[in-house]
């Protein structure tokens, strides 16, 4: 899964120990849990923190352009 979502459980210890900050770039391992009210969350087992350049986010949406669609100046 790619992109941004707000469904991570984590225990009180990993909160304390990892410290996350919102929006920060992450590739999260873990399991599908169903926590309440019939939603389905992320629960974590172990993360790594990732550059942003590292993760590939920022380069999704750009459309390729080869040579002969170059614009001319």
């Amino acid at each position: 899964m790619r992109g941004y979502y707000d469904r991570l459980a984590l225990t009180r210890q990993q909160q304390q120990d990892w410290r996350l900050r919102r929006l920060e770039h992450l590739r999260v391992y873990g399991q599908l849990a169903p926590l309440g009210f019939g939603v389905l969350y992320l629960q974590a087992h172990h993360l790594e923190r990732l550059d942003g350049a590292e993760d590939g986010l920022s380069q999704i949406n750009e459309t390729p352009v080869t040579p002969a669609e170059t614009p001319t100046l």
